[in-house]
Order: C-alpha cells, then structure tokens, then sequence
C-alpha cells in the first residue's frame, strides 16, 4: 500500500464515522467527486439530526441496547458508562441479550468497569458464572477482580479446567491463560497446571510467556515462588515443539523454540536447579539428562 496525504476531509468524515457509526470501518475517506462529497455531507447531516433531538444519552442507549454496529459499540458504551452510568446497566443488559456475538457482548460487559455500584458487581458476578460463553464470563470476571480477586481467580481457574481442545483453536483460551498467570495466586497456577500437559503446543507457550510477563521484577511470596519453581523445572525435560513458532519470552526472541527452552528463559533464577547456554536462540538444561537438542 503506498502512503497518500490525509486531507481534512477525510479527517472528518472518519470523526464523523465514528461517532456515528455510519460505517463499520475507521477508514473513511471524503469523496473526491464534489457531488459525492455534498451527499456524504447530507447523511451527516441527517443523521445530526436526529442524534442531537434525542440528546446524546437517549442515543447511545438505543444503540448499547440494541447492540448496533459492533465496531464502535464499545467505544458508545463506555461513553454511556460515563455520562449516565446509573442507566448504563440496563441498556449493557438488553444488549447483551440480544446480541448473538460473543465479542460484542463481552465488549459491553468490559464497558461497565468504570461503574462502582453494588448492581454492576452482582450483574458481572452472575456473569461470570452462569454468561452464555466464555469470553463474557471472561469479560465480567475482570470486572468483579476489581473487588474480589478470589472469586474471579477461583472462576476462571473453572473455565480453564472446562476449556475443551478444540477450544485451543480460539484465542479466548490464551485469555483465560493470561488472566490466571496475570492473578499470580497459588490457587490460577496449579489451574494452569492441572490442565498443561493436555493442551496444544502454542497453549503451552502462551501459558510460559504469560507467567514470564506477569512476574517479571514482581514482587512474589516465598510459596508462590516455589510453586512456579517446580512448575517450570518441571517444564525442563520436555522436548516439544512446534514447526515455524515463534515466541517472546524473558527479552529474547525464539524461533522453533522447544517448551523446555521457553521454561528455561524463566522469570526465577534456578541457580540451584540448572545451567543453561547463553545462546538467545537454543537454551540447553541441565537437569537429570539434558533435553534432546
């Protein structure tokens, strides 16, 4: 694609657009045909219109509950949680309800997070346990750590356990991954333990890559520290790996990188459990026998 000059035109119309909803793209662009122009101009105006004799509130609440236009909902609802947040649940319940996808609904529930009342908390609550899929459980969880890290920790080290495989296709699993290792609780780690051996390589990584950033020069307790110890030394003697992966993990880049190399790059010193080369791209441990190269 080559570069091309914005004009002011089109700065406004992807303004315009996103305020709207016109179009489910940021790419907006002014036609360069004045006849085209003057009709985009008319929409706008149109659509002004009617937006400014219902009032800013009364819109975005047709439009939240409704769930319309899924690539700016978010951003609405998030506006609706902060100038009329004592209406904002009811509009984010209706349009959950009607809604029949599962990032849009997750995308209003995450819209109430700025909300601090007792009635957004026990929505998320129910949310989290009993939501139609498992990015909104997902969603609300995060909602309720906010007050009740225990009880959004204990939820999704459930959903963890009852992700199925195929399920590893999708990217909500390396969500739930990444809000158990991000919890850094005794109780997410031996969840994401309990169910490591059985996942699909790039799962492993993301697990590994995950714990890596959410403990790194983190403050830790000593029987968390030694839980993610085992966990990782654990991790040592296995030879796995995935044809054309590549991984971030620990400030170095790994191209077909096996999980005992990923385990090795770990956010602890195992002085005690192993040495390893210094080579960014094949770490070699030293524990019982080494690792198959």
């Amino acid at each position: 694609m080559h570069p091309f000059p914005l004009t002011y035109g089109d700065a406004v119309s992807q303004i315009l657009a996103r305020i709207s909803g016109r179009q489910s793209s940021i790419y907006e662009f002014w036609p360069d045909d004045p006849k085209q122009g003057g009709q985009l101009e008319s929409e706008f105006r149109k659509w002004w219109l009617t937006a400014n004799a219902k009032g800013e509130k009364q819109w975005l609440m047709d439009r939240v509950s409704r769930a319309e236009n899924g690539f700016f909902l978010e951003d609405w609802a998030c506006r609706l949680a902060k100038i009329a947040p004592s209406e904002a649940l009811a509009a984010v319940r209706k349009g959950v309800h009607s809604s029949e996808d599962e990032r849009t609904r997750a995308a209003l529930i995450s819209s109430l997070a700025t909300i601090k009342a007792n009635a957004v908390r026990e929505f998320a609550l129910g949310a989290m346990t009993h939501g139609p899929d498992p990015t909104s459980r997902l969603a609300a969880a995060r909602i309720v750590s906010l007050t009740d890290p225990v009880a959004a920790q204990r939820a999704m080290s459930t959903e963890w356990v009852r992700l199925r495989p195929r399920d590893d296709e999708s990217w909500i699993t390396e969500d739930v991954a990444g809000f158990l290792a991000g919890s850094r609780t005794l109780g997410s780690l031996k969840a994401l333990e309990s169910k490591f051996e059985s996942r699909e390589f790039y799962i492993k990584e993301q697990v590994l890559c995950s714990l890596d950033a959410a403990n790194k020069n983190a403050p830790r307790s000593v029987s968390y520290s030694t839980e993610l110890e085992d966990f990782l030394a654990s991790r040592l003697t296995d030879a796995t790996r995935s044809q054309g992966s590549q991984a971030w993990i620990s400030d170095r880049d790994f191209v077909d990188a096996r999980i005992c190399d990923l385990a090795a790059c770990a956010p602890l010193t195992f002085g005690r459990r192993f040495t390893a080369t210094t080579s960014p791209q094949r770490l070699l441990p030293e524990i019982g026998s080494a690792a198959n190269p």
